[in-house]
């Protein structure tokens, strides 16, 4: 028996960096055709969003605001996933057989209670959070939120 000539072990290293390539190509290229596990929507940044509000505060408001609005952010969180997680559901049961409108309808309602709940808490802590201000740091507080509106207004124009 005669030893692989080093051509073999080149034609043999070649094709297994190829393979190694297409399981990597695979890998990477998966999520882009939506194979797999789609990534889970993104979470709103509510830490970003209240310290941008907090930023047009006068300095010595900031933390005791801060601190009253990040009490409540997990809970209005979870109850975000909640409410994603029973529209998820609505667009399963929009393609079932036989169709049920009775159970879309009721998973509907549940993911709408589960946005109010969310949409609650947020407007609750606001209005904690606004009880730690003086009359200048809610007037501060009410310029930069008319700002953000009409920046947004004018990127939806």
């Amino acid at each position: 028996m005669t030893p692989p000539s080093s051509q073999s072990w080149l034609k043999a290293g070649l094709g297994a960096a190829l393979a190694l390539n297409l399981v990597l190509a695979a890998l990477l290229l998966a999520p882009v055709l939506g194979l797999g596990e789609p990534p889970p929507p993104p979470r709103p940044d509510l830490a970003g969003f209240q310290a941008r509000l907090a930023a047009a505060l006068p300095e010595a408001e900031r933390a005791p605001f801060l601190a009253r609005l990040e009490a409540s952010r997990g809970q209005a969180l979870a109850a975000l996933d909640r409410h994603r997680a029973l529209r998820e559901r609505t667009e399963t049961l929009l393609a079932e057989e036989p169709f049920d409108p009775a159970a879309l309808r009721a998973t509907m309602l549940e993911a709408r209670g589960q946005w109010q709940e969310f949409s609650i808490t947020l407007e609750d802590s606001l209005i904690d959070a606004v009880t730690t201000l003086s009359p200048e740091g809610r007037h501060r507080l009410a310029e930069e939120m008319r700002r953000r509106r009409e920046e947004r207004r004018g990127r939806s124009s």
